[in-house]
């Protein structure tokens, strides 16, 4: 998956460049997101997540 996590002034920002989140990525991209939460990091997703297409893969 190309995700990518910078560090701003203590904000961790998280990009994403894929043109899909298809069904195997999701656990990548959730795993990251839910760590950098739980610890207490401010967090700012980088890139057009929310037009993107969430798909869950039918394999």
């Amino acid at each position: 998956m190309n995700l990518t996590t910078d560090r701003a002034q203590g904000v961790a920002i998280v990009r994403i460049s894929e043109t899909r989140l298809m069904y195997p990525l999701l656990a990548d991209f959730s795993g990251t997101v839910m760590a950098l939460l739980t610890s207490g990091t401010e967090l700012v997703l980088d890139g057009d997540l929310l037009a993107r297409s969430i798909t869950r893969s039918a394999s």
